[in-house]
């Protein structure tokens, strides 16, 4: 019964308040040259240190040293062309 019940709210919570079907205009990039690599961004935003977060896993580096990217845009895109 709980996981019917929880079942439901997450549906409802997910469809009722809808998606936002706007979308930005779309920069098609034309193609590398034969054999070289280009990576993009996946997201725009601003760079921040780690230790600028709250969460102690990732401001004591536990995992190691990162950046986090706090998007300005909401959209996320694939980084590489993905053609070959």
């Amino acid at each position: 019964m709980g996981a019917a019940i929880s079942f439901i709210v997450a549906a409802t919570v997910t469809v009722l308040p809808g998606f936002d079907k706007s979308t930005a205009p779309v920069t098609v990039m034309p193609p590398a040259p034969k054999g070289a690599e280009q990576l993009f961004a996946p997201v725009s935003g601003e760079l921040k240190a780690l230790q600028h977060f709250s969460n102690p896993i990732f401001a004591d580096e536990v995992f190691g040293k990162g950046l986090a990217i706090v998007p300005t845009v909401g959209e996320l895109r694939s980084p590489t062309v993905g053609t070959d």
